[in-house]
């Protein structure tokens, strides 16, 4: 009874620790298998949601979805460099140009700053997950309009 024992809490630990660290952390760049071709992003994107993780004080980890607070708003990646961001709320936008290299994403954005992010193409869903920034690691989710 004790051997069946011994077997039983090895074969519980091991199965623990395969679920835990086979699960991928929200702090991880986007998966490299997804596409991240930039063509991929040309068209209008709305804000579904910012999630900020990792901040030196875990109070400020927070998921805002869209419409929540100042976020939300849409962004379109035009075939000729630019990407214009509207504010869903007030109708304001910008135009400034981005680029592209090697599935990293590099523009100034009013509510975003100057900053470079991962990003991510997965069927209708846009992921850009911040490399250069603040305190706080950044992903924002987008989904497809046209």
């Amino acid at each position: 009874m004790r051997k069946l024992m011994k077997y039983s809490l090895v074969i519980t630990l091991l199965a623990g620790a395969a679920m835990f660290s086979s699960c991928g952390g929200t702090d991880e760049l986007p998966n490299p298998d997804v596409s991240i071709d930039p063509a991929d992003l040309i068209g209008q994107w709305r804000a579904v949601s910012q999630a900020y993780f990792n901040c030196p004080d875990p109070a400020d980890d927070q998921i805002n979805p869209c419409g929540s607070g100042e976020y939300c708003v849409f962004l379109t990646f035009n075939e000729d460099g630019t990407v214009t961001e509207e504010d869903i709320a007030t109708g304001a936008s910008q135009s400034p140009r981005y680029t592209t290299s090697s599935g990293s994403l590099s523009t100034c954005l009013t509510y975003m700053g100057c900053e470079v992010w991962a990003f991510s193409v997965i069927g209708n869903e846009l992921l850009l997950q911040q490399i250069s920034g603040n305190d706080c690691s950044e992903t924002l989710t987008f989904t497809k309009v046209n």
